[in-house]
């Protein structure tokens, strides 16, 4: 699994420069955001969720809780369960 330093070194920039584009904290020139915006795609780089939930003191991760054993999971369970995970993933949570 590459890391932010491959993908630093891949682009020739610092650790730090990688991160703003990842996180999109700071500006960077267009040209530099592109190279590292390869870098990370010829390394196949993932970002890692439990180091970012280290760093930051939050996870992003949403639960949900349904009495599985007692009902079952119909349709409009299953249309709400559907829904809550993508508007989650368009706020940048995992469910």
């Amino acid at each position: 699994m590459a890391t932010m330093r491959d993908v630093a070194e891949r682009a020739n920039v610092s650790i730090a420069t990688v991160s703003f584009v990842v996180n999109d904290t700071k500006p960077v020139s267009p040209a530099t955001r592109a190279r590292i915006v390869a870098a990370m795609k010829d390394l196949n780089y993932q970002r890692n969720v439990v180091a970012r939930a280290l760093a930051s003191h939050r996870t992003r991760i949403i639960a949900l809780l349904y009495p599985a054993l007692d009902h079952r999971a119909g349709p409009t369970i299953m249309k709400f369960i559907t829904k809550a995970a993508s508007v989650a993933q368009e706020r940048g949570y995992d469910f």
